[in-house]
């Protein structure tokens, strides 16, 4: 269920321990991926750990896709680092359109290419 997004946040005594917190970015617990990333100064943009060159858009989302559904439809392309449904602050509903980061600039141009325009979310 997609209003089902438990959030947390980690105050850490020692700066240098966020390192091998950070390892755990992508990881699987309790049958969720987990995100994992530094809380970012109040204004900042959300997207500035993307990498442009890097990022697909993805519009037109069903309001049920989940960002787990979107990492399996185009991880055929190529490794994907992150994956951001953009979602309504109060109804955590899907605003139906997202981002997909992938590891390097050819899994992302083959994510265009492949999907010719179109991708199946099963």
């Amino acid at each position: 269920d997609l209003k089902d997004f438990q959030n947390a946040y980690i105050v850490l005594k020692d700066r240098r321990l966020f390192r091998s917190i950070l390892q755990h970015d992508g990881t699987s617990f309790q049958g969720r991926r987990l995100r994992v990333d530094e809380a970012g100064e109040r204004g900042r943009n959300v997207f500035s750990r993307f990498d442009r060159k890097k990022t697909v858009f993805v519009g037109n989302l069903p309001s049920r896709c989940s960002e787990e559904d979107l990492r399996r439809a185009l991880e055929s392309n190529g490794t994907v680092k992150a994956v951001r449904i953009i979602r309504d602050k109060v109804t955590t509903e899907s605003k139906g359109f997202g981002f997909v980061c992938f590891e390097d600039r050819v899994s992302a141009a083959r994510a265009v290419l492949a999907s010719n325009g179109v991708v199946s979310l099963q």
